[in-house]
Parts: structure tokens; C-alpha cells; sequence
């Protein structure tokens, strides 16, 4: 890989995924936590609270979920297959950073053959302690030259910010208002998002 590469950076949750992972860890534990994680879940996407506050809030609720069954939750999580192929494809110009935990979804993205970005949480026999860690996007994005970054939510504001290329993702939902702002591209189809991604290479 040379410094001219463009290197592609995805979100995760609504980007690859068809469904969002937190609300379906949140299915877990009944109808009122269930729609609380979804309902915090939307207002981490939309930016309206910081978001480090969210993801603390919803791993607080979700940590009653031993580590092992979210794990088998993620490995049937579907993903958006084209652009899940363009990601193996070309793993070595790939990268997901996502602010999802890695005691959730290390194993998952492994498999992909993938370079990830994760938050982190401290887990003892089976289930989450505590949130150690969440990842700054901007920061990762910023250690590329020539980024491609692809995401839907607020969060993936910063790391658009510092690339040269900044993909907004309506795949799954609307991407987050801020991202109209520092977005080059905008999707809302799988098979638009890997022709634009294809012309990158």
C-alpha cells in the first residue's frame, strides 16, 4: 500500500449492517428497555446528545445481556452483501471504525478479515463491567492520507471532516443532518454506493 491509496473507512452499524445492533441486543430485555435503546439509539444517530454520554447511557442498560449471547446476536445480523464483498474484497484498503464495543463485535469483524476501530469495555465472567474507551473517528481518520469515509450518523461527522472523500449513507435511515454539511457524496442504494466506491479505487 502507498501513501496515494485511498483508504476506505466504513461505519458499521447501518452502513454494513441491515439493522441497527444495539436495538437488537435491546430486544433482549423486554418492551420498556427495548424501546428505550432505540429511542436513545435514533438520538445518537441524529446527534441530538453527545454522543459518548449516549453510547454510556446505552451500554449501561444492555450490559445486563451476557457477552456471549450479544456474539451470537452479531452473527446474525445481515449485512448489505455487495458492499460487504467490495470491504473483503479489498481488505487491505479497508478499515471499520465503529464505536461499537469490541467484546461485542471484535470475533464478527475478525471474520471479515477486516483492520477494525472499536470502542472498548471491561467484561469479567461473561458480561460488561464497564465502558473503558470510545473511539474519536476524527482522530483515526486523521492517521490516513487519502480517506474514503462512509457512514450515516453524527458520529461519522469528524471522520468526513478530515477526508478527501466523505460518502453520506441513506441505507438503512436518513443520514444524520450534520453529514449534509461535510459529505462530498450522498447514497441511498447499495448498488449507487459500490459504483461510487468502485470509481474510488
Amino acid at each position: 500500500m502507498t501513501n496515494y491509496e485511498r483508504i476506505f473507512l466504513f461505519d458499521f452499524d447501518g452502513t454494513l449492517t441491515r439493522k441497527e445492533l444495539l436495538p437488537e441486543i435491546g430486544k433482549k430485555l423486554g418492551s420498556i428497555k427495548s424501546k428505550q435503546i432505540a429511542e436513545l439509539t435514533e438520538m445518537a444517530i441524529k446527534g441530538n446528545v453527545p454522543y459518548h454520554e449516549n453510547l454510556r447511557r446505552r451500554v449501561e442498560v444492555l450490559k445486563e445481556v451476557p457477552i456471549s449471547e450479544v456474539k451470537e446476536i452479531v452473527k446474525n445480523i445481515p449485512l448489505f452483501e455487495e458492499l460487504a464483498l467490495f470491504v473483503q474484497t479489498h481488505s487491505h484498503r479497508c478499515r471499520i471504525v465503529t464505536a461499537n464495543l469490541d467484546v461485542w463485535i471484535e470475533d464478527f469483524c475478525s471474520s471479515l478479515g477486516v483492520k477494525t476501530y472499536m470502542s472498548s469495555a471491561i467484561q469479567k465472567n461473561d458480561y460488561i463491567i464497564q465502558l473503558k474507551n470510545v473511539i474519536n473517528k476524527k482522530e483515526i481518520a486523521s492517521k490516513y492520507n487519502n480517506v474514503v469515509a462512509i457512514g450515516d450518523g453524527h458520529n461519522d461527522a469528524g471522520m468526513m471532516e478530515v477526508a478527501k472523500v466523505g460518502i453520506a449513507c441513506g441505507l438503512l435511515h436518513e443520514p444524520a443532518e450534520s453529514l449534509f454539511q461535510v459529505a462530498s457524496h450522498i447514497s441511498y442504494s447499495e448498488k449507487s454506493l459500490c459504483r461510487i466506491l468502485q470509481l474510488l479505487l
